[in-house]
């Protein structure tokens, strides 16, 4: 199975925010204030602050992305499957410093296999890797690295129960990794349970 898609968007009034360097008691910020970091100006400790606006864009905002996704079914014991992403947004007419928070990997995929050991037994492996990209929040902006996982489980069918129990973890290899900006680092999760289908 092969699944092909693109999609392409026009926004107007696209919301996002806009940051300015303001004064505590309300007096017109220096040029020496208005050409500082945001983190030099943080760090004074001084009457300065910084103000963040949420506003309409004026020009019209495009995105655009395509997917794809396969799937090839080798054998009952293996299923191989495989998808890519592609998201862009078009920043280009936007105002310098304009925050789309638009906070998407430009690439990202998965890898992955699956299928039916033995009589009561499956499985399923699955790689995972995402772009690093820029991530924006109201409190901080940053970028992330690239980062991957890998995740698997195996269970075994109860039949008469209509249960399946299942092992399995997230990030099995313990690539430590952040996927938002300000975050915690995500680790291995390990879990144990039951499935149960209600018929």
């Amino acid at each position: 199975m092969v699944d092909v898609n693109y999609f392409r968007s026009y926004y107007n009034d696209f919301i996002g925010a806009q940051r300015f360097v303001g004064n505590r008691d309300g007096s017109r910020p220096s040029a020496q204030q208005l050409g500082a970091s945001a983190a030099t100006l943080q760090m004074a400790g001084s009457n300065t602050r910084i103000l963040q606006v949420w506003t309409n864009a004026r020009q019209e905002v495009q995105t655009q992305g395509a997917a794809l996704g396969v799937s090839y079914n080798v054998a009952r014991p293996l299923t191989i499957t495989a998808n890519y992403s592609l998201n862009l947004i078009e920043k280009d007419k936007l105002p310098e410093g304009f925050q789309t928070f638009f906070n998407t990997p430009k690439h990202k995929y998965n890898l992955g296999a699956n299928g039916l050991l033995a009589k009561h037994f499956n499985y399923s492996v699955n790689y995972r890797w995402a772009q690093g990209h820029l991530y924006e929040m109201p409190f901080a902006v940053g970028t992330l690295q690239d980062y991957s996982t890998v995740d698997a489980y195996v269970g075994y069918v109860i039949p008469k129960a209509y249960t399946t129990i299942q092992v399995g973890g997230s990030n099995l290899f313990n690539a430590t990794n952040t996927q938002v900006y300000g975050g915690p680092n995500i680790g291995r999760l390990v879990f144990a349970g039951l499935l149960i289908d209600i018929k």
